[in-house]
């Protein structure tokens, strides 16, 4: 088996890639995931890195699988 690894180099431009192909502010974004603006904002901007389940909620909203975040490439649910 397999063990995927957290690529953190490539979940800042994936969230911004998704926000923006949903046609969301961070504002909208953050607040659908219960996280708010300005964690969003930090995420995309590398200054802080979402947490787990941060991330399993962004795959929800955006309908992606939970290897988006790990590979570089793009998995629609």
């Amino acid at each position: 088996m397999m063990k995927l690894k957290r690529n953190d180099e490539l979940i800042p431009k994936r969230l911004k890639k998704l926000r923006e192909e949903k046609g969301w502010s961070q504002t909208q974004a953050g607040e659908a995931i219960g996280a708010g603006r300005g964690a969003w904002q930090q995420w995309e901007l590398r200054k802080r890195t979402p947490s787990d389940t941060a991330l399993i909620a962004a795959s929800y909203i955006f309908n992606v699988s939970l290897p988006v975040w790990m590979t570089n490439r793009l998995h629609k649910a």
